[in-house]
């Protein structure tokens, strides 16, 4: 069996830059639109489950 490290390319943990001011706020915006999209897709879950 292969291991998943040994399929990604060597140094790709280098080619990862460190991240910048910018970036973290795009991942902290990404954050809270993940946040979002799950309290809906809850919600309508239960709206669903009331329904049925």
């Amino acid at each position: 069996m292969v291991s998943s490290r040994a399929k990604t390319p060597s140094g790709a943990a280098e080619a990862i830059p460190m991240p910048t001011e910018m970036d973290s706020r795009v991942v902290e915006n990404e954050r809270k639109m993940v946040t979002m999209v799950g309290r809906a897709v809850e919600i309508e879950r239960r709206d669903g489950a009331m329904v049925g």
